[in-house]
């Protein structure tokens, strides 16, 4: 406490940081949200290409697309990957879940998800509702390091 400030100037300081901590915290969640929502229109988008590019053309078809938007090929499979392994009524409820646990989740996470078989997906969705982690340390919790 610096000498010109009061003991309850001091509580309301840290009252106010707190709160604009907690909106910080919840605009970046949200905007995490947003981001997978993203990903897996972008995934449906990259399936529809699927459907419709002649046999055996489909690799060059999302090349030739990944260049046209600045993106590795490799992203665009990802993002279809993902977009595969949740149904809509799927993602609507994780997107719901994650933020009523107010908990992260990336498009990083849900790529790494999607790469898992579905019974083991649904275990790692719980646990990271349980215990929050970076990607590093989800991955590393999926390859089975100790976390």
């Amino acid at each position: 406490m610096t000498p010109c400030e009061a003991p309850g100037e001091t509580r309301r300081i840290a009252e106010e940081i707190e709160r604009i901590a907690n909106f910080i915290r919840g605009q970046h969640r949200r905007q995490m949200l947003a981001a997978v929502r993203s990903l897996w229109r972008v995934g449906d988008a990259v399936r529809r290409l699927r459907e419709i590019a002649p046999e055996g053309q489909w690799g060059r078809a999302v090349e030739i697309c990944a260049g046209r938007v600045g993106m590795h090929a490799a992203s665009l499979d990802e993002a279809a990957r993902a977009a595969q392994a949740f149904g809509v009524a799927e993602r609507r409820s994780l997107l719901q879940r994650f933020e009523s646990a107010a908990t992260d989740l990336s498009p990083s996470h849900v790529i790494e998800l999607a790469r898992l078989p579905r019974n083991r997906r649904l275990e790692a969705i719980d646990r990271l509702l349980r215990e929050p982690h970076t990607v590093r340390e989800f991955r590393s919790y999926l390859r089975g390091d100790v976390l």
